[in-house]
């Protein structure tokens, strides 16, 4: 989200002195909207020949008018002594410059000469990144001259005069400061290189992408492309700087959503990260269809407005005392000084150019490229930490359940003797007692005790002590299954004064786990008998519904007489710890039906209750059909 192009600015910030050169006087700036201006007609545009002038005065000897698609011819006066004088032009990806002076030999005559990144290297007055041109002056005094810049890029224009000793005696301060700059974005992408090798996270990676574009950038932008890499090529070297700052300004969003971990749930945010994202790599486009201008300012000021997000999401963040969260929020900050300094000095063409401004965003740029790895290397450390104590956690929770094993191994031990003893004895009693009054009662004790068994052997066998419950699921037909737990339940109720009637509509295929199953039936049975009054019939019901409409069910209802407030809302039975209104004096929890209802769930069922039909109360349950195919 840092756009790219404000990079132009830092390097003609560290290329520039304090101080502008005090030989060039009465600089001033005429607009040639539709590019139609000529040399004649500029150099009459004069107080003296033809009314006011039409030149605006620079004070501060730098033109900065923006994007736009309007030529600037600059007019300035050169005072020096006599000899050669060096013009040189900043920045160096200027597309077309055009130097006039009057012709000597031809009065009314002017020469020119030409410059730009469009040329060739080797067509350079002097062989240097910026532009150069040089000026012979026959005798101390005045000079007028004309600049004519027309070009893609931003519209700013630094003129300088050197002497030629001066101007060879500065060019290594001025390379060392650029490559220092360069040096500080190839030293983070080393360093992230080596935190991407050792913890494999994709920010890394995104960083690298990053910022190796704007070493990229840097590169076409200052000049060194065209002077080392492609002298030969200038329609490569200018499309470079253009197609650096929109791939830079795209991995610069992409980097950020990572960092400021935006999510898609995030539905306006993560929007609009996608447009900052996707917006400049369509400006690629317009580019190639000669609009470069016109999506720089598109991108540029979205851009802005990202960054303002990003404070927003990097201030919340440290908030919440995320790792690197200071460091975060002071690199987007400074992005922001920088995008908004270099958006009113590049894309607005405010401020003229004040050379404070430009150098401030050097200070911005390489406060932010650092303060923005702090900040990434702060959070996955942080990350490390959490996930090396996430591992020591779950060695000690293996250890824990290792002991829970050997506890339930002594647990089962212990409790399979008094069970077996118990069965035994009820066994004995059976053999030995005769008395038709006895018989229900030991036949509803050898249910209940079969039930205890087959209840604790299916809870080891699907480790539910151990806290992982595997549930099997597999095709099971449920009218077996349902008529046996109703006959079971039934022989189940010492007193046996309440009926059963179970009716079903045939075979019906499901998959589910048949543990989980009789759990959910046996439950609701329960209730059914425990809540029923004395003499009533429970009924249980399986059916098939919606039979060749493509969403084929198994239901079973399961009901019993009921007195029930009809002004009582029966969902409320579905929580836990709720009991019915004709509860007192029942034992009971009131988690009965709360349990049916998570299991059904679980097991991608329905559960429906209905105080509809008078007197009765109503719980049903439904399952997919499956395929006579899936049943085999």
């Amino acid at each position: 989200m840092r756009p790219a192009s404000l990079l132009a600015a830092l390097l003609l910030s560290g290329a520039m002195p304090l101080a502008a050169a005090p030989a060039l006087r009465d600089l001033a700036v005429l607009k040639d909207p539709h590019g139609t201006e000529t040399i004649e007609t500029v150099a009459s545009a004069t107080a003296a020949t033809a009314g006011p002038d039409r030149f605006s005065p620079l004070p501060s000897g730098i033109l900065a008018a923006g994007y736009t698609r309007a030529a600037h011819w600059l007019r300035f006066r050169v005072e020096a002594p006599a000899g050669e004088w060096w013009l040189e032009i900043l920045p160096p990806f200027l597309d077309d410059l055009r130097l006039y002076e009057r012709d000597p030999a031809r009065p009314g005559a002017f020469l020119e000469r030409r410059a730009g990144d469009r040329l060739p290297f080797s067509a350079r007055e002097v062989p240097y990144r910026c532009f150069v041109f040089k000026l012979r002056l026959e005798e101390g005094g005045s000079r007028t001259f004309w600049l004519r810049v027309e070009t893609t890029s931003s519209s700013m224009v630094v003129p300088r005069l050197w002497a030629p000793d001066d101007f060879h005696a500065a060019i290594p301060g001025e390379y060392g400061l650029l490559l220092a700059l360069i040096g500080v974005l190839v030293a983070v992408i080393l360093l992230a290189g080596v935190s991407w090798y050792w913890l494999r996270e994709q920010v890394h990676l995104l960083f690298i992408a990053h910022f190796l574009s704007l070493v990229l950038f840097f590169v076409g932008a200052g000049g060194f492309a065209a002077q080392y890499l492609l002298p030969s090529h200038p329609a490569v070297t200018d499309a470079w700087v253009g197609v650096a700052s929109l791939v830079s300004a795209s991995l610069g969003s992409l980097l950020y959503r990572e960092v400021l971990q935006v999510e898609r749930r995030q539905r306006l945010t993560y929007g609009l990260y996608q447009v900052a994202i996707v917006v400049p790599l369509a400006g690629l486009g317009a580019m190639a269809l000669g609009f470069f201008r016109e999506a720089m300012v598109a991108v540029q000021a979205l851009l802005v407005l990202m960054i303002l997000v990003g404070i927003s999401l990097a201030f919340r963040l440290w908030r919440r005392r995320m790792a690197g969260g200071g460091f975060l929020f002071a690199a987007i900050l400074a992005s922001l000084l920088g995008a908004l300094a270099n958006t009113s000095a590049f894309l607005l063409g405010l401020g003229r150019g004040h050379l404070l401004l430009l150098y401030g965003l050097n200070f911005s740029a390489v406060g932010g490229v650092l303060a923005l790895y702090v900040a990434i290397g702060a959070r996955y450390r942080a990350l490390r930490e959490e996930r090396e104590r996430a591992e020591r956690d779950a060695v000690r929770e293996r250890g824990i359940r290792e002991q829970q094993g050997r506890f339930i191994d002594v647990v089962t031990h212990e409790y399979r003797t008094p069970l077996a003893i118990l069965r035994t004895n009820l066994d004995i009693l059976a053999l030995t007692d005769d008395d038709p009054r006895h018989r229900v009662r030991h036949e509803s004790m050898g249910v209940a005790l079969r039930r205890l068994a087959e209840i604790f052997d299916g809870t080891l066998r699907r480790g539910d002590w151990g806290g992982h419950r595997r549930v099997s699921i597999e095709p099971l037909d449920l009218e077996p299954l349902v008529g046996r737990l109703a006959r079971e339940a039934a022989a189940a109720w010492p007193d046996r004064s309440r009926r059963v009637d179970f009716r079903s509509d045939g075979p019906a295929f499901v998959r589910a786990d048949p543990r989980l199953l009789e759990t959910v039936f046996l439950n609701l049975l329960d209730n059914a008998g425990k809540y029923a009054a004395a003499g009533s019939r429970v009924d249980v019901r399986l059916s098939r519904q919606g039979a060749g409409s493509g969403a084929d069910i198994a239901e079973v209802v399961v009901s019993n007489a009921f007195a029930a407030d009809p002004g009582r809302d029966s969902q409320a039975l579905l929580e836990r710890s709720v009991r019915g209104a004709n509860a007192e004096g029942i034992p009971g929890d009131g988690m009965g039906l709360y349990l049916v209802k998570k299991l059904v769930g679980d097991l991608g069922g329905r559960l429906a209750l209905s105080l509809e039909t008078p007197g009765r109360f109503e719980v049903a349950v439904s399952f997919p059909l499956a395929t006579m195919e899936g049943s085999a």
